[in-house]
C-alpha cells in the first residue's frame, strides 16, 4: 500500500517498527522485542510500516498493530480530516510537538512510555545527497552504548548503520562526517575509511599503503601519527604494523618531493588508524583528533570523573525527555548535570572544540562553517526547568561551577553543597541520575556503605514518583538503596564492568539500613 501524503506541520515524522530478527536487514535498530521508532521526514510525508515492512494507510479510523501501540502511548483521537497521522501530532500529545520544537531528531517509544530520546536535530538543510553517499565511517564508543550511538546516527540521517561491539559503522556523504563530529554525544571519535586490502606480511602492507596518493590527505607541512591493532593475522605486532604504514606514507613524499613529513605522536594533523583482522587491513583517518568526550570546556582532569561521552550516553539510555527536572545528588564535578543542560538547550557537543579534519587539504570550509553556524543558532538561551546537582565536597562543586560556565550553561544549572542524605532539591525531581562511589574508584568500607545508604534516604525521602538511574560497578551495594531495579543495563566505565540501574521510586518503605 502507498503512503498517505499529509499537510506537514513543523516536521512530520515517519513511524517504523521491527522485530529483533530484522535488525541486520533494516536501516534502523531494534532496542527490544518490539519498539516504535519515530524518525523525522523532512519531505512532509507520513506513513506506518508494520513488522513485515509493508506500508499502511493511516486515515482516520484505520486499524493497524503499530497504530494501536501509538494510541496506547499518546491517546491519539480520531477526528477525521486529513487522517490519524496528522491528528496524532496535532491532537494526540502536545508534548511531542514541543519536543520537536527543540529540534530533537529521533524519539523512541515503547507501548507504555517514552524510553529514549536522541538529542541530535536533523533540520531540512541536512539531507544526505545520493550522489555523494560513497563514504564509509566508523565511530567507536564505550561498550554498552552501541545501540544509543546507532540511534544518534539515525537521527543525523545516516543512510545505513551497522552495529559492532564497541562501535557503529555507517555510510553517507562528507556532510554527514562533519555532522557526526559536531553532534554525536556518545561516540569516542569518528573515523573515515580510506581503503582496505589483503595483506599477508609487512611487505604487502607497505605496498598497499604506497598505492594511495597521500598528497590528497596531507602536505609536507602536516604531521602524521599511526595507531594500529592486529588480530589473527600474519602480522602479529601492532607497533610494527603502525611503523610500516608510517614508512610507506613518508617514503612516498620523500620519493616524490625529496622531503618527508614529520611525525607527531601527541597531536598529529593526520591521525591514521590501522586495523588488521584475519589478514585484511583497513586504514582510517581519524577526523576527530582528540577523543570526542573532550568537549572543550573542561581544562582540568579531576579525580574520578565521569567521561562526558559516557554520561551523555547514559542520559539518553535513561529516557529523560530533556524538558523535566533532573537531579544528581552526588554530582562530583558536575558531568551529568552539565551534559544534561547542554542536551536540553540544544548545544552541539562539538561547538567549543577543534577537529583534525579542519586542517586537512580537502576540508569543505563553506560547508563546515554552514553546519557550525546552524548548530550555534539552535542553542536555547534558557530552560523552564532545573538541572540540579549536589555534593558534599566544596572543591568538586567549585570545579563543577567553573566547567558549567565554560560550557555556556552556567545560568541553566544549580549546584548545592550538601550530603545526599540532607539534600532538598529546589524542585521535585522527575529524573534522578547518579554515579555514586562503588569502591573501585573512591570511597571504601563504612564510608562507602554510608554513601549508598544516604542515597537511598534521598530517593525515598525526596524522589517519590521519580525515575532514578544509578551507575554501579559493585553488585553488593544496590541493596542498600531499599529499592528493586526494574532494569539493569550493562555498560563499561573505563575498565569497570557496571550496570546502569533503573528504579521507579514509588515505595513507601524505608530504605535499607547500613549493616552494622
Amino acid at each position: 500500500m502507498g503512503r498517505h501524503v499529509v499537510r506537514p506541520l513543523r516536521h512530520v515524522p515517519e513511524l517504523r517498527c521491527a522485530r529483533r530478527d530484522q535488525a541486520a536487514k533494516e536501516p534502523f535498530h531494534v532496542l527490544e522485542d518490539l519498539w516504535i521508532r519515530v524518525l523525522l521526514d523532512h519531505q512532509g510525508c507520513g506513513g506506518v510500516e508494520d513488522v513485515q515492512g509493508q506500508q499502511a494507510f493511516v486515515d482516520a479510523g484505520a486499524t493497524h498493530p503499530v497504530l494501536d501501540r501509538v494510541r496506547d502511548v499518546y491517546g491519539a483521537r480520531t477526528t477525521g480530516g486529513e487522517g490519524e497521522f496528522v491528528q496524532l501530532l496535532s491532537d494526540g500529545d502536545l508534548a511531542f510537538e514541543g519536543m520537536l520544537q527543540l529540534g530533537w531528531g529521533t524519539l523512541v517509544v515503547s507501548c507504555h512510555a517514552v524510553t529514549n530520546v536522541v538529542f541530535a536535530p536533523r533540520p531540512s538543510i541536512w539531507p544526505i545527497s545520493p550522489l555523494t553517499m560513497n563514504l564509509e565511517y566508523y565511530a567507536p564508543c564505550t561498550l554498552g552504548l552501541e545501540t544509543t550511538l546507532l540511534a544518534e546516527l539515525e537521527a543525523l540521517g545516516a543512510p545505513w548503520c551497522r552495529e559492532h561491539r564497541g562501535g557503529v559503522a555507517f555510510g553517507g556523504d562528507r556532510r554527514l562526517g562533519y555532522l557526526a563530529n559536531l553532534w554525536l554525544r556518545s561516540a569516542i571519535r569518528v573515523q573515515e575509511k580510506l581503503f582496505q586490502g589483503k595483506v599477508r606480511d609487512d611487505r604487502d602492507l607497505y605496498r598497499l599503503v604506497q598505492r594511495v596518493d597521500w598528497s590528497k590527505y596531507m602536505t609536507l607541512d602536516h604531521t602524521l601519527a599511526v595507531d594500529a591493532s592486529v588480530r589473527d593475522s600474519g602480522i602479529t605486532h601492532s607497533q610494527f604494523a603502525a611503523r610500516r604504514v608510517k614508512d610507506a606514507v613518508v617514503d612516498q613524499f620523500r620519493d616524490r618531493l625529496g622531503a618527508r613529513p614529520d611525525v607527531d605522536a601527541s597531536a598529529p594533523d593526520l591521525p591514521l588508524k590501522v586495523t588488521i583482522l584475519r589478514n585484511i587491513a583497513t586504514i582510517y583517518r581519524n577526523m576527530s583528533g582528540d577523543s570526542l568526550h573532550k568537549r572543550g570546556w573542561r581544562p582540568i582532569q579531576v579525580v574520578s570523573p565521569l567521561n562526558e561521552a559516557l554520561a551523555a550516553g547514559l542520559l539518553i539510555m535513561s529516557g529523560w525527555d530533556g524538558r523535566s527536572t533532573l537531579v544528581d545528588p552526588m554530582c562530583g564535578s558536575g558531568t551529568f548535570v552539565i551534559e544534561a543542560a547542554c542536551m536540553a538547550s540544544g548545544r552541539a557537543p562539538g561547538l567549543q572544540r577543534m577537529f583534525s579534519f579542519e586542517t586537512w587539504p580537502d576540508l569543505d570550509q563553506k560547508l563546515w562553517e554552514e553546519l557550525r553556524g546552524d548548530a550555534q543558532s539552535r542553542v536555547l538561551p534558557s530552560l523552564d526547568f532545573v538541572c540540579e546537582g549536589a555534593d558534599r565536597h566544596s572543591g568538586a562543586l567549585a570545579l563543577a561551577r567553573k566547567a558549567a560556565e565554560a560550557a555556556g550553561v552556567g545560568d541553566l544549572v544549580r549546584f548545592t553543597q550538601a550530603d545526599a542524605r540532607d539534600f532538598e532539591p529546589a524542585e521535585q525531581p522527575v529524573q534522578v541520575v547518579v554515579n555514586p562511589p562503588y569502591g573501585q574508584r573512591m570511597g571504601e568500607g563504612d564510608d562507602l556503605r554510608d554513601s549508598w545508604s544516604a542515597l537511598g534516604n534521598f530517593l525515598h525521602g525526596q524522589c517519590r514518583g521519580a525515575t532514578a538511574h544509578v551507575l554501579c560497578g559493585n553488585p553488593e551495594l544496590p541493596r542498600l538503596l531499599g529499592l528493586r531495579a526494574s532494569r539493569k543495563m550493562p555498560v563499561m566505565n573505563g575498565p569497570i564492568d557496571c550496570r546502569w540501574l533503573r528504579y521507579d521510586v514509588r515505595s513507601e518503605r524505608a530504605p535499607a539500613r547500613t549493616p552494622s
